[in-house]
């Protein structure tokens, strides 16, 4: 990514340096963290429901919206003296384009792994919904089989109701 605006010159926190060389750090943990992703996305083709690679994606999505938020920061913050430069005369049109497309693209990169991470919100929230009325059918199954037992065993099942709320109110 950072090869699109080579040769541009910026100060970053009082280092006058290559913008490409001030972002590279945040571009190779970005790619990494992007392959990691991939390789948990092809385990969870073939089991949507394992909690371990959902759990990972999650905390992978997570880094990667910081890492690029970091990025997107970075960009950012060199916008106007990139202007000034390119205003100026210092910096050719095509570099100027090309920086403006990096941050396009930083910034859409962004707002997709965001979503990304709201939809695995929005799935874990369907699973504990569905986590709650597989607990709920359970309980209703296990009061009808204390009912036909003849109520022995009521206090039990009024028992095994509160520790299944209680549960059910964790997972909440």
């Amino acid at each position: 990514m950072a090869g699109n605006i080579k040769g541009i010159t910026v100060e970053i926190g009082g280092d006058t340096s290559q913008l490409s060389k001030a972002i590279n750090d945040v571009n190779k943990r970005g790619k990494e963290l992007s392959t990691e992703l991939k390789e948990v996305d092809k385990l969870l083709k073939f089991d949507p429901s394992n909690t371990v690679a959902l759990a990972q994606k999650q905390k992978i999505l997570s880094e990667s919206v910081e890492t690029t938020s970091e990025k997107l920061e970075k960009l950012r913050s060199v916008q106007d003296q990139i202007e000034q430069q390119y205003k100026s005369g210092n910096l050719g049109e095509d570099k100027y384009r090309a920086f403006q497309r990096e941050l396009l693209k930083t910034e859409s990169y962004l707002e997709s792994l965001q979503n990304k991470q709201k939809e695995m919100k929005d799935m874990d929230i369907k699973v504990d919904d569905s986590d709650i009325k597989k607990a709920d059918k359970a309980v209703d199954e296990l009061g009808d089989t204390m009912e036909d037992t003849g109520g022995r065993g009521s206090k039990a099942l009024g028992a095994i109701g509160l520790a299944v709320g209680a549960t059910v109110g964790a997972i909440g």
